[in-house]
């Protein structure tokens, strides 16, 4: 067992017991439990030792279990607080997220990413220890490719506000960007095995069948493109687990020629080769490699009910934050759902960047809307509301596509 191994379960070991302190204090008798989720719970917390403490990279996740209602999302947000507070005297320094859920959320589980993590590895901090046990089985096999999909889109959106604030490059700023990109590496491999079929719920497991994965690529062109994936995630996994270990996160943001900005155009590469090869597969039919083409293409493979039930949710909320949509509103309701919607317009910003050895460390800040992310705007659900619009720039727009996905997709 390493060292890196031996401080992260001592980590995860102290933050259960402080949760289950503050859980003890806060909960009444409508908190069923209080469950340790995400990459804490399985052992996998990016936790770095800095002279004023050790800084946790990410959120540390919770689910608490409820009867109750809104009274509970405020004791969400006080457990949060508190909890980071708690830590604090520990010299830990993290972002805690916690989420309500019913106790009939786990009897309603189907297969999917989140669901498969959440039975192998969810850690029971407080509570009915017998919660997870009316999870239902949930083979990876049958984790749906829509799922690896949404990975990769969710890992777009979350991409935009590191990559605008790059932009200053400040040492904080470029050590998230970096961090960033690890995950957004990690979990390529992640919606590569969800679309084989072959999906592993920790990051070792998939560094460990990525390579495998890749070579069993039908498309030549794909398994190509592909073909760095497996040393990248190798690498991934290690500052990952080990933060110390990488030398952007444990200095200044730069080090030895290498910048998070520069690394993330590379990225995109991989990225885009990855993101056709899986929308492909999802819509079936004639291969295509025009982006475009086949966001129409997704949009368009929604039913009726779906995008009516999506689409009334969207406009009550916008309605009681008074902002009132125009008429252009029902044109793009007939075009998709709001959160597909958002998804296309983060592609299409995404893409729109400059990869590889075009990419210049200034570029997010030189950027201007050209065609596609005139289109991105037109695309994005925010666009036909009266109070809301872009300044028609990279930074603006790729704020408002991630307000938009925070409200109606992250917590829709």
């Amino acid at each position: 067992m390493t060292k890196a191994t031996k401080n992260n379960r001592a980590m995860t070991e102290l933050i259960v017991k402080k949760a289950a302190q503050v859980g003890s204090a806060l909960f009444g008798e409508s908190v069923r439990a209080l469950i340790l989720i995400g990459s804490v719970a399985r052992g996998e917390g990016s936790f770095y030792a800095a002279e004023e403490g050790f800084q946790f990279y990410g959120d540390i996740e919770f689910f608490i279990v409820s009867t109750g209602s809104a009274r509970d999302m405020e004791l969400a947000k006080t457990f949060e607080e508190a909890l980071a507070k708690e830590l604090l005297k520990d010299n830990i320094k993290a972002e805690i997220d916690a989420g309500l859920v019913r106790p009939d959320y786990f009897t309603r589980l189907r297969p999917h990413i989140f669901g498969c993590e959440l039975k192998e590895h969810g850690i029971v901090v407080y509570g009915d220890d017998s919660i997870k046990e009316g999870i239902p089985s949930l083979p990876v096999e049958d984790i749906p490719l829509e799922d690896g999909l949404r990975l990769l889109f969710n890992r777009m959106v979350e991409h935009l506000g590191p990559l605008r604030d790059a932009g200053s490059g400040g040492p904080a700023e470029l050590r998230r960007l970096h961090y960033q990109n690890i995950k957004l590496t990690l979990d390529m491999a992640g919606a590569l095995l969800v679309a084989l079929g072959s999906y592993k719920t920790t990051y070792r497991l998939r560094a460990g069948a990525i390579s495998e994965a890749v070579e069993s690529i039908e498309d030549e062109h794909t398994r190509t493109a592909l073909s760095r994936l497996p040393a990248l995630v190798a690498e991934a996994t290690l500052s990952k687990l080990d933060p110390a270990s990488d030398q952007v996160l444990s200095s200044g943001g730069v080090t030895a020629g290498k910048n998070p900005v520069d690394s993330f155009g590379e990225l995109i590469i991989i990225l885009r080769a990855l993101w056709i090869y899986e929308m492909n597969l999802f819509l079936g039919g004639e291969w295509s490699d025009d982006v475009e083409s086949l966001l129409r293409n997704f949009l368009r493979d929604e039913s009726i009910n779906s995008r009516l039930k999506m689409w009334t949710k969207w406009f009550r909320r916008n309605l009681v934050s008074g902002s009132l949509p125009s008429g252009r509103a029902l044109r793009l309701a007939t075009v998709g759902t709001p959160a597909r919607l958002i998804y296309a317009s983060a592609a299409l910003l995404i893409f729109s960047l400059p990869s590889g050895k075009e990419t210049d460390k200034d570029v997010i800040g030189k950027a201007t809307l050209n065609s596609a992310l005139s289109r991105a705007e037109a695309l994005l659900p925010a666009s036909v509301l009266s109070k809301t619009k872009s300044d028609g720039d990279w930074q603006s727009l790729s704020e408002l596509i991630s307000r938009e996905w925070e409200e109606h997709v992250k917590n829709g």
